[in-house]
């Protein structure tokens, strides 16, 4: 939820508590400055949260892009407020009803899902706000651009890994997963392409 909570050594008693606007993503630290001490926190969803907590970060709002990750760091005398994040952004899964659904290649997809693309868009379909949320996006729609985002690398400066060793047949089986997780969401409309 966000919420760094400092607590009592001795009594478990909460101390200080103060909403950071997004997931802690590492225990917080302290050093100090010219004898001033300093607690820093690392805050934005990330790293191994990612692989495990997809459902759970969507269910937050934490969405690909939609936050900033920062460091935060506080002290006893610090005055400054915390700029606000962007509020919770919730994926909106595409009806796409034009799409001929296969239960069988779905599920052949779920496995080429767990192997290459769900240790960052989310180990059931959901992702978590490390990458995008691939039940939303216009591009698993459309063969050509799929395959060039997947096969071709056409993403790879934005962090998406091109993955040579997946076949235009691993597409369709991937196409198949993503349409059945989106359906399963059940939430309304398509959206126009952006």
């Amino acid at each position: 939820d966000g919420k760094f909570i400092a607590y009592a050594a001795d009594t478990g008693k909460p101390l200080w508590e103060r909403s950071l606007g997004l997931g802690i993503s590492a225990p917080p630290i302290t050093y100090a400055v010219k004898g001033k001490q300093y607690v820093a926190q690392l805050v934005g969803w990330g790293g191994a949260a990612t692989a495990t907590g997809g459902s759970m970060s969507a269910r937050h709002g934490w969405a690909y892009k939609a936050q900033e990750r920062r460091l935060v760091v506080f002290s006893l005398d610090g005055t400054k407020e915390l700029a606000p994040q962007n509020p919770p952004t919730f994926a909106k899964p595409l009806a796409a009803p034009e799409f001929p659904l296969s239960e069988e290649l779905a599920e052949k997809g779920s496995f080429v899902w767990r192997e290459s693309c769900g240790w960052c868009h989310g180990p059931g379909g959901t992702a978590g706000g490390y990458a995008p949320d691939l039940r939303a996006s216009d591009a698993v729609l459309d063969d050509k651009a799929f395959k060039e985002i997947v096969l071709d690398g056409k993403r790879h400066e934005l962090g998406m890994p091109q993955f040579k060793e997946l076949t235009v047949e691993d597409l369709k089986l991937l196409q198949n997963f993503i349409r059945r997780e989106a359906r399963k969401a059940g939430l309304a409309l398509r959206q126009p392409a952006s």
